[in-house]
């Protein structure tokens, strides 16, 4: 009996999930991956007590910017800022040594800066669903896309420590995704939408250009998709050729000027903070 009790529940709950229309189901898998990334990322946060592999590096240069020490490193500011303004609201007062495999003290909330890093990675989630729906329109590819990531073990494990990680692959997700949302409003161009998408793209390249150096090949694969653009538009024999002029300047100050401008910005801000 209860087991045909559990069918019944089972054809009444799936009779249910057919009857949404569509656009609810797309909203109820983006809702459901996004609540699961935040959970499962703000969990064993307090494992170790300790620094774990880089956040020695990460945490000393917190500390320096805490203590407004300024510092040389090969790779450009802001992901080491964001991380040093999380420890600054986390209660940090930049006085702890990292070391290998120390024990973090008390007057460093450890488990709040993880916590604040966890927030940035679990965004990854909606982002891989979210590009692969603009990719493939297909709500199958886009939950599995974003389930593959939510239960990566890995991945959860570099998104829940105090590293550039998080930061950097959101914002490589952010560009990728941006280009992928321009592309789809070829058809409207000039748009409100059209713009919006192309700036956003700028700011997210100029963003990741701003944490590492490795976000140059985020840059080239935007850079090629765009070439691809500007081709297609010259290629078109029912548009003149005149304007690809526009189009080539619209996207040059969106896709060069800004991230440049975010980049010099990031630097500004360093060296206003580094004066000892």
């Amino acid at each position: 009996t209860s087991g045909k009790g559990t069918a019944t529940k089972y054809k009444i709950h799936k009779k249910r999930w057919l009857s949404l229309r569509s656009e609810e189901q797309w909203w109820v898998s983006l809702v459901t991956l996004t609540v699961l990334a935040a959970i499962t990322r703000q969990t064993s946060l307090d494992e170790p007590p300790g620094t774990l592999w880089d956040e020695v590096h990460f945490g000393t240069f917190a500390n320096h910017y805490i203590n407004r020490n300024f510092y040389h490193d090969v790779h450009p500011p802001l992901g080491k800022m964001v991380i040093a303004g999380a420890a600054w609201l986390a209660g940090y007062n930049g006085t702890f040594d990292f070391q290998g495999s120390s024990i973090y003290t008390r007057d460093l909330n450890y488990v709040a800066l993880r916590s604040m890093m966890a927030v940035l990675g679990s965004m990854l989630v909606p982002l891989s669903f979210l590009l692969v729906w603009e990719l493939s329109t297909s709500l199958t590819a886009a939950g599995l896309a974003a389930l593959c990531v939510l239960t990566d073990t890995f991945v959860h494990r570099l998104n829940t420590l105090i590293l550039l990680d998080p930061l950097l692959l959101v914002t490589i997700l952010a560009s990728v995704y941006g280009i992928t949302k321009f592309h789809n409003q070829r058809h409207r161009a000039w748009s409100s939408a059209w713009w919006w998408w192309l700036c956003f793209t700028g700011m997210s390249l100029g963003t990741v250009m701003s944490i590492k150096y490795v976000g140059a090949f985020t840059v080239l694969y935007v850079g090629l998709h765009t070439a691809y653009q500007l081709f297609c538009i010259a290629a078109d024999t029912n548009t003149p050729l005149l304007q690809v002029l526009p189009h080539t300047a619209a996207r040059a100050a969106a896709l060069i000027i800004l991230p440049t401008a975010v980049y010099l910005t990031t630097f500004v801000i360093h060296f206003s903070i580094l004066t000892q």
